[in-house]
């Protein structure tokens, strides 16, 4: 009886301290789950619409950055190109008489920027030039000239038009009447002309846009007009891209209401016969385009009122819409309103089915929570306090202290198992402590190491890099590019054939005497100066300097690159050099002369040998430009009759008559005496 009466205390006893742990356990647990539960369902249901309002407001903006970013890119890239032409003109690097450079320009140009389909220039006179980028990748070249009423396409090859290749002719045609270059006048700086529909255009379905940039001589004179084009069909290509990814509409239109792109399935435009004709907004077949401008015209009164961002709320039938306008102003002319509509439902179902998910996850999660707290308890509560102390003595370093057993249930294997733990972690972190101070002086060691390998490894790649680029420097000074690329890739013997190049010899009038006066020093800082000044002339004119000898500079033009004006560079850098020299003064305070020789005819051209590469020329009309330098006079520019006839329609010559030539008897040349005064004025 004692026994029975000793057993049911200790049941008692057992189950009285089972019980309060538990709930201390599950009631916390389930207080908390059900605040919490509670907390994020009211605010789930209380804030749904600011959620709504919010989620509709970044979508709104995110789309109008969007498209004011895209619309920055894209209209920029046609100014930019104009800017490009009209600083060449301005710094004299490109001839707007050379129709073959011009549209090789344009051509480069539309096949670098792929958003431009056209590039152009019309001058006061009435002259055209302008490439247009076909379907296919294909180019065709537009040319008017001042006599012509027309003008004519060419296919091209290339950066090459083919003036053998006319594919269309057009009767009539003036630059000057075409809206792109109103607009430029009327402007008189860069600007972008109204949305018209080029003439040449194949579809009738293409709008475009030109951005423009006039251009003036020194007296203010007006030489002529820039043009870039861009079809604002890839505009609502961007938009119909945009909308895929976000609900509702997006468009475009100007101030006065006319629109520019839209996305959707409805045209900014419509069709009458074969002519395509802009709309309004106002009256656009895509309801959203439609309701969405009639409720800006009634909120505003006038479109041009509208100069910041603002917001308003639309209903088109059943449906709700959040509308954003937004202006778009590049600096240059364009003025454009962007508006965004997106339908309530698509945010609002978004919240609900959110609202809805929270709800459900709460009360799953308090379920399960209280299930999960009750059978947890039940389970742990019996050896959690023996084992928690057993813990708290390991962490304090009471590694001999060890969890008495006192029965070989689950809860009896698990105390030994720690107490097992107990002894191995006591063994490990005696080990482990030695194998850290081992590794650790170890990995200091092969860190040390490895961090001077690095450095060395650092320090060769750098040298290496830095003398390459010094190699390839000096290379580039001695000799041109293309050749210098050739014999990098294969060290030979190199010749070339140039059937018409243009040489200039040039010589610095009485200074072998003037060299036995002056220190070495002296002497070699007076030629660096005046052929520095040569130098500098010839990379302005892409020329090619071979060599100097002495007071002796040579030059060529058309060689290593064929060049169709080498005549025309030589005798302008020829006439520089002419001036140049005047301004740098000997020690008596008298201006230096130089005696220049000028050839036209065929050379070869090359490097020979296999050490200290040099790249010469050779032939008969290398021999005869040297001989038009050391046969001329102080001051004075002698030219051959070869050189003669491809010049003197654009420059002034007086004939110098028959003149003894070493090898090859007299001789009829010429004084060049400067550029045509005629072509002068019309440049």
């Amino acid at each position: 009886m004692l026994t029975k009466i000793q057993s049911l205390n200790r049941l008692v006893s057992k189950a009285s301290r089972r019980y309060s742990l538990r709930l201390a356990l599950i009631l916390p647990s389930i207080l908390q789950t059900l605040l919490t539960a509670g907390l994020v369902s009211f605010l789930s249901l209380e804030h749904g619409s600011i959620a709504i309002n919010n989620l509709a407001y970044q979508l709104r903006s995110q789309v109008s950055s969007r498209v004011q970013d895209y619309l920055k890119s894209y209209l920029a890239i046609p100014q930019d190109i104009n800017e490009l032409n009209a600083g060449a003109v301005q710094r004299a690097t490109i001839d707007l008489k050379n129709d073959q450079l011009l549209v090789g320009r344009f051509h480069n140009q539309l096949e670098y920027f792929e958003d431009v389909n056209y590039t152009m220039f019309g001058s006061a006179r009435g002259e055209f030039i302008g490439v247009e980028s076909l379907v296919g990748g294909k180019f065709q070249a537009e040319i008017k000239h001042e006599l012509d009423s027309g003008f004519r396409a060419f296919a091209m090859n290339g950066p090459r038009y083919e003036p053998n290749q006319v594919i269309e002719v057009s009767p009539v045609y003036d630059p000057r009447s075409r809206p792109w270059y109103r607009a430029a006048i009327r402007a008189g700086q860069p600007t972008w002309s109204e949305i018209y529909q080029p003439i040449s255009s194949a579809k009738k379905t293409r709008f475009s846009i030109t951005a423009v940039h006039p251009i003036y001589d020194p007296t203010g004179k007006l030489i002529g007009v820039f043009g870039a084009d861009i079809t604002l069909n890839e505009l609502s290509d961007f938009l119909n891209a945009l909308s895929m990814t976000q609900p509702g509409s997006v468009f475009i239109m100007e101030r006065n209401g006319m629109l520019v792109a839209n996305s959707g399935l409805y045209r900014p435009f419509e069709i009458h016969g074969n002519q395509a004709m802009r709309i309004s907004a106002i009256n656009s077949e895509d309801p959203i385009i439609r309701f969405a401008t009639q409720a800006l015209v009634q909120r505003f009164r006038n479109l041009q009122l509208i100069d910041a961002s603002e917001e308003l709320k639309l209903e088109i039938g059943q449906e709700r819409y959040f509308v954003q306008v937004s202006q778009f102003q590049d600096g240059r002319g364009i003025d454009w309103l962007i508006v965004v509509a997106l339908p309530v439902s698509d945010s609002l179902a978004q919240i609900e089915l959110r609202r809805q998910t929270t709800v459900f996850l709460c009360l799953l999660i308090t379920g399960g929570a209280i299930a999960l707290s009750v059978l947890s308890t039940h389970r742990v509560t019996r050896p959690l306090i023996l084992l928690n102390t057993a813990a708290r003595d390991l962490t304090q370093g009471k590694w001999t202290k060890t969890i008495p057993i006192k029965q070989m249930d689950e809860v009896g294997e698990l105390t030994q198992s720690f107490n097992q733990m107990a002894d191995q972690l006591q063994n490990s972190f005696k080990m482990l402590e030695e194998t850290v101070a081992n590794r650790t002086h170890k990995l200091t060691q092969t860190n040390l190491q490895l961090k001077q390998e690095i450095r060395h490894n650092r320090n060769t790649e750098l040298a290496l890099r830095i003398s390459k680029r010094q190699s390839e420097k000096l290379l580039l000074n001695i000799l041109p590019y293309s050749i210098a690329e050739q014999l990098k890739q294969a060290p030979k013997s190199i010749a070339q054939q140039f059937e018409e190049a243009t040489i200039l010899f040039a010589d610095i009038v009485d200074f072998t005497p003037l060299a036995t006066q002056l220190e070495p020093i002296q002497l070699v800082e007076l030629l660096n100066e005046i052929f520095s000044t040569f130098d500098q002339l010839i990379e302005e004119y892409y020329l090619e300097k071979i060599k100097t000898i002495g007071d002796a500079y040579m030059l060529v033009g058309g060689v290593p690159i064929y060049r169709p004006d080498h005549a025309e560079s030589i005798a302008d850098v020829a006439l520089k050099m002419q001036a140049a020299v005047t301004q740098i003064h000997r020690q008596n305070g008298t201006p230096f002369q130089i005696r220049i020789g000028i050839n036209t005819g065929s050379v070869v051209a090359g490097v020979i040998g296999r050490k200290k590469f040099a790249y010469d020329l050779w032939g008969d009309a290398v021999n005869l430009a040297s001989r038009m330098e050391s046969s001329g006079e102080p001051g004075k520019i002698q030219v051959t009759q070869s050189t003669y006839k491809r010049l003197k329609h654009r420059y002034k010559f007086a004939e110098r008559g028959l003149v003894p030539v070493k090898g090859k008897g007299e001789m009829l040349t010429y004084w060049l005496l400067g550029k045509n005064e005629e072509l002068l004025t019309e440049n």
